[in-house]
């Protein structure tokens, strides 16, 4: 009798810590500074350190179930598989995509929240996404999301100087 508490007990502590402590498997970039999502997606390669387990696609041209196949295939001997998207989203939900688009949202939307473990799938778009783009709502909302816009600075003289003396330890005068 205790034992079997003690395991149903165990085994909805671990469910609630599976559940809370989802791994980041959708990853939303977005903005105009094409140099800081660069950098930032240069950061998520580096940390994965594998290209065999790494793919990119073309948003544009790349269908929904070509790159969830891709990102929910297992990795080989890895424990992750980064893929990749550019200009998805604002290609699917743009005016004029149509039924077609409207069906690609949809399918996209109902993956996303149940991505194996495994998966890192990253849309990179390189325009801003209004708050009100159901993937910039799902992204903030999901445990197993993150989002971060990227806009190009105000004053970009005082960023270049901030990016000399961050990256490269060098003071413009």
């Amino acid at each position: 009798h205790d034992s079997s508490f003690v395991t149903h007990h165990s085994s909805l502590i671990t469910r609630h810590y599976i559940m809370t402590k989802a791994p980041r498997t959708f990853y939303l970039l977005h903005g105009d500074d094409d140099y800081s999502l660069e950098q930032e997606v240069a950061v998520l390669r580096a940390r994965m350190g594998d290209e065999l387990n790494t793919s990119d696609f073309d948003g544009e041209s790349a269908s929904v179930p070509e790159v969830l196949n891709a990102v929910c295939s297992y990795p080989f001997l890895a424990d992750k598989r980064l893929v990749i998207v550019k200009g998805m989203l604002a290609h699917i939900t743009r005016k004029g995509a149509g039924e077609t688009g409207k069906k690609a949202a949809e399918l996209l939307a109902d993956a996303l929240p149940t991505l194996p473990e495994w998966a890192r799938l990253v849309f990179v778009e390189r325009q801003l996404l209004a708050d009100s783009n159901r993937f910039v709502k799902l992204a903030k909302e999901l445990p197993n999301a993150y989002e971060k816009a990227f806009t190009t600075p105000n004053d970009a003289t005082g960023w270049i100087f901030r990016q000399a003396q961050e990256v490269y330890g060098v003071d413009i005068q």
